[in-house]
């Protein structure tokens, strides 16, 4: 039996070292008091199943991506930057501009990639720095998906323009 049921819902992920998890609510935070129209996608929040304990993030439906430990970097729609937040208290750390539509991804617990200006970025939290991943082809690059291990990124080749993609290549970050 459940302890609590979210109708309408995604889980996108447990913040580490807590009970803490982040959730995904259509039609849901008038559970927590916030009305919105029943159409459209809600928000995020972040459920503290030990206390019970909800606080909304986000009012909109943002791309979001935990870093594993105490970090959120999210997007939110037809945006140009990425920001990195505490998810425990929503003051944001830093923000990337970056090109609309841009996936990102977290390498590690520092470590964010990223896509600007058709190249691979990595971005270090730590030292706050910006490393273009060079890579035959970079420029004509799309990003797909990266591997659940977070050793390869699996990108499309666009020869000519963005409506000539034909293949398919699987980069490897291992040694980036």
């Amino acid at each position: 039996m459940p302890i609590i049921e979210f109708e309408n819902s995604e889980f996108i992920g447990w913040v580490a070292d807590s009970d803490k998890m982040l959730i995904r609510v259509w039609n849901g935070l008038k559970h927590v008091g916030v009305e919105e129209d029943e159409d459209e996608p809600d928000g995020v929040m972040l459920w503290d199943v030990a206390t019970g304990e909800v606080t909304v993030l986000f009012e909109l439906e943002p791309t979001i991506r935990l870093n594993g430990k105490d970090l959120l970097a999210y997007r939110e729609e037809d945006s140009a930057e990425i920001t990195i937040i505490d998810p425990f208290t929503k003051i944001a750390r830093y923000t990337i501009l970056t090109e609309p539509y841009s996936n990102f991804y977290w390498l590690s617990d520092t470590q964010l990639l990223y896509w600007q200006e058709k190249q691979p970025i990595i971005f270090d939290v730590i030292e706050q720095s910006h490393t273009p991943l060079t890579i035959m082809g970079g420029d004509r690059l799309q990003a797909i998906e990266l591997s659940p291990t977070g050793n390869y990124l699996s990108a499309i080749y666009c020869p000519e323009d963005w409506n000539s993609c034909q293949q398919t290549y699987i980069l490897s970050l291992q040694n980036k």
